[in-house]
């Protein structure tokens, strides 16, 4: 059966971005050097960039045909995605419709809708917390099952990480004001501010961490706190990549299932 990984991001115009999702996908690419690798890019608005810029980066759909195209039969879709927002439904959908090209279409979860994965870098992420400061990442946010996944990594922290990391989010729970409540009712007065995201690009800076008073960094500096804005992208992260590494281990030694989602 000729095996092939399909790796799937939300993707990123951006340069520091794109520099933030080629350290995860190349070493996941790296690590299957038996198997054929296709990236594609989830979003629509975000393809659309990159075609502007002259980058031709192909949508799942195209991805997966062309794959049938080229006789794979048993096909691995990986996404890097955190959650299962509106672009991994899209992403389901796709394969739906792709399976029967195959004899066996078998996809992973949104990292964070896994409950092992998450508590595990839930864990990490207590890690990167440096002595002597509270650790408050700011995640994209969303309703509904996505939404569920931020509230369940929120409580995760707790437990690993007795108040010192909290999570917020830009959209939706668990928000801004929390998160501050919890660092003024903590005594923090030094935090870290780091962006819940694969990559440190556009909402990193326009929302999270760069000037003006509406954002986040300005409001914890207005607020008493001494702010230390670390603008990396969690795919920078060795611990993450490994995490996802391990992801695609399990995705690679799992029964074939067509249309199966690990």
């Amino acid at each position: 059966m000729h095996r092939a990984l399909l790796l799937v991001s939300y993707g990123s115009a951006d340069p520091a971005g794109q520099a933030d999702l080629a350290a995860l996908e190349d070493v996941l690419a790296a690590s299957v050097p038996q198997l054929p690798v296709l990236r594609a890019v989830s979003s629509p608005a975000v393809r659309r960039r990159l075609a502007q810029a002259g980058q031709a980066v192909p949508s799942p759909a195209e991805a997966m045909a062309e794959l049938a195209a080229r006789g794979v039969t048993e096909l691995l879709v990986l996404p890097t995605h955190l959650v299962p927002g509106s672009d991994f439904a899209a992403l389901q959908a796709d394969a739906a419709a792709a399976a029967p090209r195959f004899a066996a279409l078998k996809m992973a979860q949104p990292l964070l809708a896994d409950p092992a994965a998450r508590a595990e870098l839930a864990r990490l992420l207590v890690t990167r917390c440096p002595a002597g400061n509270a650790l408050l990442l700011a995640g994209h946010g969303a309703d509904g099952p996505a939404g569920q996944c931020y509230r369940a990594l929120a409580r995760d922290l707790q437990t690993a990480g007795g108040g010192r990391v909290l999570l917020g989010v830009l959209r939706g729970e668990p928000g801004f004001a929390p998160a501050l409540a919890a660092l003024q009712t903590g005594g923090w007065r030094q935090v870290v501010l780091q962006p819940l995201l694969l990559t440190a690009g556009t909402h990193t800076r326009r929302e999270i961490s760069g000037p003006g008073p509406d954002i986040w960094a300005g409001q914890l500096r207005a607020a008493g706190l001494s702010v230390i804005c670390k603008n990396r992208g969690l795919a920078r992260d060795a611990g993450v990549r490994d995490i996802y590494l391990r992801r695609l281990e399990l995705l690679c030694r799992r029964p074939s299932a067509n249309g199966g989602e690990l």
